[in-house]
């Protein structure tokens, strides 16, 4: 094989990447051509080396998501009272995670070995577009999903028993997976398969029929939609919980000092973290030297409910608030080099940086389910139980 023939299957496998990340320029290749440089200097793109190492850490990472996905809907089905709302959107965010993991992961591992070349055919190649777009789209739709259902929770109690159940959240979820699949259903035609001249044979691979200029203004519209419209109304949302929550529990505990039991006091020094136990120290021995022995009651809720239930939303707050920074985090990388090679005279590709911008995507697709068992101890718990009753059936 010549020189010019072995430039020019980089060059295809080059701008197959960047039509992979959102960000393809077909252009002919020339000593003039911005990609020449690009792709000429990218030897580490064909290295053993890289792809053995490549290969086994999205290997790992997909591995990782597929028990991990599959033990939280377990979690979830056999933990009846993780049937809200909210544990709903979170299997809903799973499986569209799971969706992108088994679109992509399996594509990128051939891609390390075969390149641009495409095996699957014309079914395939809009498969594999098609799905990866439904579940980027289905996933930042249920943040969206579980902001509002957050903000109804805590500062709409009255509308939470008709609107953030766990038979309505299966219509919003429905209707969410719905709306992704017609909004994405375009890439179905738009996607296609080319024959690509090469030496020594021809080869077939999966492109986009959009041109650069067309597939910008779809992508920019992804990108404020599907990115920056809920990470930033999430973040705003979410901060504006948290501090609603944290005042509600201080003016609980700043509030005229009432006679409480013994029993009272244990449960409640034992489940309050923070500054607020010392304020609540002080209240309750204020009470016992009143010769008080029983709960306090703010109309027709005992004080210990008020304090369960904000203790409850903070910690699923504070886990969706996790979430959401991962999600952000990871998926910054691919979205600033996409935003930049949108825009740039030349584009910039580098194999090592887009392939961690990718495995970036995976992780946070994969770890997910970990780091709702982490945070939240209702389902750590629950965790617990399904294993344990898992390991007695056997």
């Amino acid at each position: 094989m010549d020189s010019s023939a072995g430039i020019s299957d980089d060059h295809d496998r080059a701008s197959f990447e960047f039509m992979k990340v959102l960000s393809s320029r077909r252009e002919p290749l020339d000593d003039e051509s911005p990609l020449f440089d690009l792709v000429s200097t990218e030897e580490a793109q064909a290295s053993f080396t890289y792809r053995v190492w490549a290969t086994f850490i999205q290997v790992i990472v997909f591995a990782i998501g597929l028990i991990g996905t599959g033990l939280f809907y377990v979690v979830i089905w056999k933990a009846k009272n993780l049937r809200t709302s909210t544990h709903r959107y979170l299997v809903s965010l799973a499986s569209a995670n799971l969706v992108i993991l088994l679109s992509a992961v399996p594509e990128s591992l051939v891609s390390h070995h075969i390149g641009d070349r495409w095996i699957t055919g014309p079914v395939g190649c809009a498969a594999m577009v098609f799905t990866n777009q439904v579940g980027v789209n289905a996933a930042s739709l249920c943040i969206m999903a579980l902001t509002v259902d957050q903000f109804v929770i805590i500062c709409r109690p009255g509308l939470a028993a008709a609107f953030s159940n766990w038979k309505f959240a299966l219509k919003i979820v429905l209707c969410l997976w719905i709306f992704s699949g017609l909004y994405c259903s375009p890439w179905v035609g738009l996607a296609k398969v080319t024959i690509v001249p090469a030496i020594p044979t021809d080869y077939a691979s999966c492109n986009l029929k959009l041109s650069a200029e067309q597939y910008l203004i779809w992508f920019l519209c992804d990108l404020a939609f599907f990115y920056f419209s809920p990470v930033l109304v999430a973040a705003g949302t979410f901060t504006f919980l948290w501090m609603t929550l944290k005042r509600r529990l201080q003016q609980h505990l700043t509030a005229p000092s009432v006679p409480w039991s013994p029993e009272l006091q244990a449960e409640l020094m034992k489940n309050i973290p923070g500054q607020e136990t010392i304020e609540l120290n002080e209240r309750i021995n204020q009470g016992f030297v009143n010769g008080g022995n029983h709960p306090s009651f703010c109309g027709d809720i005992s004080l210990k409910a008020l304090y369960d239930e904000g203790r409850s939303n903070l910690a699923v707050l504070r886990m969706l608030i996790v979430i959401l920074a991962v999600f952000t985090l990871t998926w910054l990388p691919l979205r600033i080099l996409l935003v930049y090679n949108s825009f740039a005279a030349a584009p910039w590709y580098n194999v090592n940086f887009l392939f961690f911008g990718k495995t970036c995507i995976y992780a946070n697709c994969a770890v997910l389910p970990y780091l709702c068992f982490i945070v939240n101890g209702q389902l750590r718990k629950a965790t617990a139980t399904a294993l344990n009753c898992n390991a007695c059936g056997r």
